[in-house]
């Protein structure tokens, strides 16, 4: 990080690719680095209102520490093997998680909803979130996910390339980048709401919890979104428009 103002000027979607540990840092200060990983370091810090210094700071202490490990090297993996690595660790993580927060979110609502509007506003959000979340990874799952990993076979020249029946691979996934910033702009409203996932003082235990799986579920989610829209999709359409020039 020898030249500042360059480093400035990468988007947060390059930075994390290059090292997935500094969404951890981005996620410290509030910084979207999947959804809005488009906007170089500069803008995002602009926007949150940030100290650039301040930002830089954090990334150079993250940079003094070991080095990063090898399995976290994203940005060389095949599609298939990031397709694979998505469901069997973020899809498989939703479909655990989700049912469990869910049981969390009536036995507060139920509890201390009718003292506490905004639980009852946490409620419904994330239901719908989640919801629509499952119709979402059925969809990558039976649509666009099976594709990916024949254009991966394809081009080690395991298969004969086949156009896809919904035309291209663009076109589902500007369906699932449009699902993506849903996701993204509901978990901005929980973290509002929940004033940080951070519950009143005589909380009970389970609303505890639920605010704590809550904001596992955020993480998880912010790494997720991250590697399909800053990774997995940019490398289907470039290995698309190869194979179909070939």
């Amino acid at each position: 990080m020898s030249d500042q103002n360059n480093y400035l000027k990468r988007t947060l979607a390059e930075i994390v690719n290059e090292d997935l540990r500094t969404a951890d840092v981005f996620k410290k200060f509030g910084m979207d680095f999947c959804c809005g990983g488009g906007r170089s370091l500069e803008a995002a810090c602009a926007k949150e209102g940030l100290d650039p210094e301040e930002v830089l700071m954090a990334l150079q202490r993250l940079q003094q520490q070991e080095e990063k490990p090898d399995d976290s090297d994203f940005k060389d993996w095949p599609l298939d093997k990031l397709v694979n690595y998505i469901v069997e660790k973020h899809h498989a993580y939703l479909e655990e998680a989700l049912p469990m927060i869910e049981e969390y979110a009536a036995k507060v609502s139920k509890v201390h909803g009718p003292s506490h509007k905004e639980v009852l506003e946490v409620h419904d959000l994330f239901m719908a979130l989640a919801w629509e979340l499952r119709v979402h990874l059925k969809k990558e799952e039976n649509i666009l996910f099976p594709y990916l990993v024949h254009l991966a076979k394809a081009e080690r020249g395991e298969e004969a390339w086949q156009a896809p029946t919904f035309g291209q691979a663009g076109n589902p996934i500007r369906q699932m980048l449009h699902e993506h910033d849903t996701a993204g702009d509901v978990l901005k409203k929980l973290r509002a709401i929940t004033r940080g996932f951070y519950p009143p003082e005589y909380a009970c235990n389970t609303w505890r919890a639920y605010y704590r799986k809550l904001e596992e579920l955020e993480g998880d989610l912010f790494l997720h979104i991250h590697l399909e829209n800053n990774l997995l999709f940019p490398k289907a359409v470039e290995l698309e428009a190869k194979m179909q020039g070939a």
